[in-house]
């Protein structure tokens, strides 16, 4: 008895690109929020006055790192002030 099938290409693969070097610019924002609530009390959310970070990527064959920093004109001059520096590296 023969047997017949039909395959397509997956769009969503995920494939490795031939090249072996990337650079990319970074612009993002990162959170963070802590709740209190005391007993009886009312909750108080505490949230740091993070700006938007402007940064760089740089991937080698599988190795990646990226950083970022948060410049001060991008932040909400009514609050209080926040340093924030990133890096991060990923395989």
């Amino acid at each position: 008895m023969p047997c017949h099938g039909k395959a397509q290409v997956d769009t969503a693969y995920v494939a490795a690109f031939p090249q072996e070097i990337a650079i990319g610019g970074l612009c993002y924002y990162k959170f963070t929020m802590l709740n209190y609530e005391p007993k009886g009390g009312n909750e108080v959310t505490y949230m740091p006055n993070s700006p938007v970070n402007l940064g760089l990527s740089v991937s080698y064959k599988g190795w990646s790192i990226s950083g970022g920093y948060g410049f001060d004109f991008m932040r909400d001059s009514k609050r209080g002030k926040t340093k924030i520096i990133d890096f991060q590296t990923h395989y």
